[in-house]
């Protein structure tokens, strides 16, 4: 075995050969313009989409770690809660009445 790995730009098929041919004449050559004008057009939206992506990703990672530090805080001292959340109102000792439900 040799080991060289294949890909798909290394296959001969009959469209490669196409492709060649078509580019000896000016018509052709305009049509492969277009045609790699396109594709050039679809990859820089990928480009975008993945740089947007990328950027939704790191701005979630930001929040998670935040949120960690925040929840740390809880667990190293719980008496941190009334603190760093004021809103949350105090155990009062209620109890919350539940109904069962039966099928």
């Amino acid at each position: 075995m040799s080991g060289a790995r294949k890909t798909l730009r290394g296959v001969k098929t009959m469209g490669s050969l196409v492709d060649l041919r078509r580019t000896r004449t000016a018509a052709g050559a305009l049509l492969e313009l277009s045609a790699l004008a396109n594709e050039k057009e679809r990859l820089n939206k990928e480009l975008t989409a993945a740089a947007r992506r990328q950027a939704e990703i790191v701005e979630r990672l930001k929040e998670i770690a935040a949120k960690e530090h925040r929840l740390q805080g809880f667990v190293k001292e719980p008496d941190m809660v009334g603190i760093v959340c004021p809103q949350t109102p105090p155990d009062t000792g209620r109890r919350i009445k539940a109904k069962e439900i039966r099928y």
